[in-house]
């Protein structure tokens, strides 16, 4: 006697995913890696001018991003697909530049900060005569240091190295009272 034993073996249910699934990223040019986590071939899609988009291998997405030279922040979202799966969306966030000058609103006094970031010194450069008082707050606005009478020629230095790594807010009032805000970034 022979028997005919068949034997139905059911296959993986198809999965992709991607972390994490948002990336915010610096003004600067640059590179960020996502991990997908898949059990069948997917592929990539994005439609930016500014960022590209590349399957590094199976298990590695690799965005590539240019400067943000505008001081507004951009978004660009990247999608993933498969046979057999819901698409998964990648958002992409890169900040403004930080600007290096900044413009009384009612004034064409015009003040430059460089470079910016800095690593140690930057400078301030104003016209002549007009900046009486410099201040650097951290972001929670606390008071890091404060410039007096600073008028040299038209330009001020600025010690940033025993400063920490971060974002600080500059705070320039010139002899007529106005106050002038930005911010500089410490490397």
């Amino acid at each position: 006697i022979s028997k005919i034993i068949v034997l139905k073996q059911g296959g993986a249910s198809p999965t992709l995913a991607v972390t994490p699934g948002s990336a915010p990223v610096s003004p600067a040019s640059g590179t960020t890696t996502f991990t997908i986590s898949s059990n069948i071939d997917w592929s990539v899609v994005e439609s930016s001018d500014w960022l590209t988009a590349a399957k590094t291998d199976a298990t590695t997405l690799t965005v590539s991003y240019d400067e943000n030279t505008s001081e507004n922040s951009r978004t660009a979202g990247i999608t993933l697909s498969g046979t057999g799966v819901v698409s998964q969306l990648i958002s992409i966030i890169q900040e403004g530049a930080i600007p290096s000058a900044f413009q009384h609103i009612s004034e064409n006094q015009k003040i430059n900060v460089y470079p910016n970031p800095v690593s140690t010194i930057a400078w301030i450069t104003y016209d002549k005569g007009t900046v009486e008082l410099i201040e650097i707050y951290e972001l929670s606005g606390r008071l890091i240091n404060s410039l007096k009478n600073t008028n040299k020629n038209g330009e001020t230095e600025i010690d940033f190295s025993g400063l920490k790594s971060g974002l600080y807010i500059l705070r320039l009032i010139d002899n007529e009272g106005n106050m002038y805000l930005g911010k500089i970034v410490k490397d």
